[in-house]
C-alpha cells in the first residue's frame, strides 16, 4: 500500500526526463527498501539508500522535512524509469528541461531531474451528464480517500459541486464509501448535502439514502422531511406526470416512502403530512390515487384529526372527476365548518350540474348571491396558498356549461326559471 500512494504521489508530482545511472541504482533499491519496510523505518531506508547513491551532492544543510516529501515521491517514479537512460543522457536533457513555473524543487536540483506538473487533460473527461466541476472533485477526494484513513473534510466540498442527478448519483456512491471507510461526518456536512441536493432537484437521491439509515446516516430534521414530501407532491401533480397513470403512481409511491421515513427517524407524523399524501392522490385523475387518499383520509381521522380543508377540496374534486357525485356531495357536507362558503358553493355548482339538477344549482347561485364576500373564489383555476386550487373549474366555465344545460331545456319548468334568475339570465 505504501508503495502504491508513493507511486500515486510521483505521478501527480513529477515526472523523470534523465537521471544519473548511479542514481537510478540507489533509488531502485529505495523502492524496493519502501516496500518492504515497516511506516516506521521507510523514510529511514529510503535516506539511506539515496545517500548512499549521491553523499557528495546532499548538503548538510537540507532539511529532514524536505527529504521525505520529495524522496517519497520521486522514489517510484526514478526506479521505473532511470533504468533506461543514460547518465550523459540523463544530464543533457536535464539541462534541456525548461523548470515548471519557473522554479524546481531542492530534490530536482541536487540529483539533476526535472519536476512537471500533471497535465488537466491527463484525468479523463468525465462521463455523460457528470459536470466538470464535480468530476474534477470527485476525483481529488477519491484520491485523498485512497490514501488517509482519517479525512476530516472533503465530502461538503464535492457536495457542493451537484449540478446534475448523474452527479448527485456518483455523490452518493462517494458518500457511501466515506462512511464505510470511517471518515468524519458531521452536522454541517449534513446541512451542505441537503442543500446540494436539494438545489440540483435530486429528491429521488436524498429519498434513497434516507431509506438507507444504517449506510449513509444522513439524519434528517423534521423540516428537511416535510420539505422533501411537499417537493415529492408538486411532482406528483406537475402536467408531466398527472398525464400518465404509470407516473402518477410512481410518483406517490415516492410520497408514501417518505412518509415511512418520518417513522423511520423516530419522528411524529403531522396532519400536514396526511394532506399532501390526500392532495397528491386526489388530483392525480386516477381511482387508485383517490383510493389512497381515502385510506390515508381514514388513517387520519382514526388518530382523532380532522380533515383540513385543502384535503376536503381535494377528495370532493377527486369524487367528482370519477362521477361519483352523491359521495362528493356527502362529504362537502359533513366537512362545512372547515371549509369556506364561496368556494363550497362553487363545488355544489359542480355536484349538481354534473347529476343535471336544476333545484339544487338554483340553491348554490342563490346562496353564492347572498354571501357578503366572494373574494376566495379568485384563486379557482389557478395556484394559491391552497394546495391543487389550479385544477378547480373557474365559476365562469361552469356558468357557461350551466347556461348551455338550461338552453337544452325544451320546456321551461319552475327550476330552469328559478335558475335563470338566481344567475340573472331571465332579464
Amino acid at each position: 500500500m505504501i508503495c502504491s500512494a508513493a507511486a500515486a504521489a510521483s505521478r501527480r508530482l513529477c515526472s523523470t526526463t534523465g537521471m544519473a545511472t548511479g542514481m537510478a541504482t540507489g533509488m531502485r533499491k529505495a523502492a524496493a527498501a519502501m516496500a518492504s519496510s515497516s511506516h516506521a523505518s521507510l523514510f529511514g531506508s529510503l535516506s539511506a539508500a539515496a545517500a548512499s547513491a549521491a553523499a557528495p551532492a546532499v548538503r548538510p544543510s537540507l532539511q529532514l522535512q524536505n527529504q521525505k516529501r520529495h524522496f517519497a515521491a520521486s522514489a517510484a517514479v526514478a526506479a521505473r524509469g532511470a533504468s533506461a537512460v543514460s547518465n550523459k543522457a540523463a544530464k543533457t536533457e536535464a539541462a534541456k528541461a525548461p523548470a515548471v513555473n519557473g522554479k524546481q524543487s531542492i530534490m530536482s536540483e541536487q540529483f539533476g531531474f526535472t519536476e512537471k506538473t500533471e497535465e488537466a487533460d491527463e484525468l479523463p473527461p468525465p462521463p455523460a451528464g457528470v459536470s466538470l466541476s464535480f468530476h474534477l472533485e470527485h476525483h481529488r477526494l477519491a484520491e485523498l480517500m485512497h490514501v488517509n484513513k482519517h479525512l476530516l473534510a472533503g465530502i461538503s466540498d464535492l457536495a457542493v459541486q451537484i449540478q446534475t442527478q448523474n452527479d448527485a448519483d456518483l455523490f452518493a456512491t462517494m458518500l457511501r464509501d466515506w462512511r464505510l471507510k470511517g471518515h468524519a461526518y458531521t452536522t454541517a456536512d449534513r446541512i451542505a448535502i441537503f442543500d446540494a441536493l436539494r438545489n440540483a432537484g435530486a429528491d429521488d437521491t436524498i429519498l434513497r439514502m434516507l431509506c438507507d439509515r444504517p449506510i449513509y446516516r444522513l439524519i434528517p430534521s423534521a423540516a428537511d422531511v416535510h420539505a422533501l414530501l411537499d417537493r415529492l407532491c408538486t411532482a406528483a401533480l406537475s402536467p408531466n406526470t398527472i398525464a400518465s397513470e404509470a407516473l402518477h403512481i410512481e410518483a406517490l409511491d415516492k410520497m408514501y416512502k417518505c412518509f415511512a421515513v418520518v417513522l423511520y427517524y423516530d419522528m411524529l407524523p403531522t396532519p400536514a403530512h396526511y394532506s399532501s399524501l390526500i392532495a397528491a392522490g386526489a388530483y392525480g385523475r386516477t381511482a387508485e390515487g383517490l383510493r389512497r387518499s381515502l385510506i390515508t383520509a381514514n388513517e387520519l381521522a382514526s388518530l382523532g384529526w380532522k380533515l383540513d380543508a385543502a384535503s376536503v377540496y381535494a377528495l370532493v374534486h377527486a369524487h367528482i372527476q370519477q362521477g361519483d357525485f352523491k359521495a362528493a356531495q356527502t362529504l362537502l357536507d359533513s366537512n362545512s365548518a372547515s371549509t369556506d362558503a364561496a368556494l363550497a358553493a362553487v363545488f355544489r355548482i359542480r355536484i349538481a350540474l354534473g347529476l343535471k339538477d336544476m333545484n339544487a344549482l338554483a340553491t348554490a347561485f342563490e346562496s353564492l348571491a347572498k354571501l357578503p364576500s366572494t373574494e376566495s373564489i379568485a384563486v379557482l383555476g389557478k395556484p394559491s396558498a391552497t394546495l391543487g386550487s389550479e385544477f378547480w373549474v373557474p365559476l365562469d366555465s361552469l356558468s357557461a356549461d350551466v347556461a348551455s344545460l338550461i338552453a337544452s331545456v325544451e320546456t321551461e319548468t319552475v327550476d330552469s326559471q328559478r335558475l335563470k334568475a338566481a344567475m340573472g339570465l331571465d332579464q
